[in-house]
């Protein structure tokens, strides 16, 4: 094969596909390493809970409070729904019948409820949970404004904690 032009250059074909297979291993398994630099570095780094807990999966399991504070959540959150489709269903029952001034004294009621026991629901869920940064294990409550306007999930929160300053999904544990 070698003698042979054809033959030499299918060789050669085959020995860079060969190579740019070995060069996409080398970088898939430099990517893999330092994946795993960087988890060991976090793992060695990671401080212990005050109570000796240091997976995040335990501490979830542990928060029956949690548990109990969002079902009151799910509770009020309904009651708040309730509130607001009897308010449509009876200001479209003033309108039909043409007591606008009812209507709107409906309307308003309406606003006044939904926007009070929203208050209410999110100062009292505020009182009730704190937050563990997953970088340094430190336990911490964040100022009001920052926990209504910060992205979350049902168990996580974005929030910079106030110890190692960095900005990451902390979770939201009762206090």
């Amino acid at each position: 094969m070698l003698n042979d032009q054809k033959g030499s250059d299918s060789l050669l074909l085959l020995f860079q596909k060969q190579i740019e297979e070995n060069d996409a291993q080398i970088a898939d398994l430099k990517q893999k390493q330092t994946q795993l630099r960087h988890l060991a570095k976090t793992i060695a780094t990671r401080k212990i809970d005050a109570d000796g807990l240091t997976d995040i999966a335990k501490i979830m399991k542990k928060e029956t409070r949690l548990t109990n504070l969002r079902r009151k959540m799910w509770l009020f959150s309904f009651s708040i729904l309730l509130i607001e489709v009897l308010g449509i269903f009876s200001a479209y029952q003033f309108k039909q019948s043409n007591a606008l001034p009812a209507m709107w004294l409906s309307i308003a009621t309406m606003l006044v409820l939904i926007f009070g026991l929203t208050a209410f629901l999110t100062k009292y869920c505020y009182d009730q949970v704190e937050y563990i940064c997953p970088n340094c294990g430190t336990k911490f409550i964040p100022a009001m404004t920052t926990f209504i306007f910060s992205a979350h999930t049902p168990k996580f929160r974005r929030l910079a904690c106030p110890h190692c300053h960095q900005k990451s999904y902390c979770l939201e544990i009762a206090r």
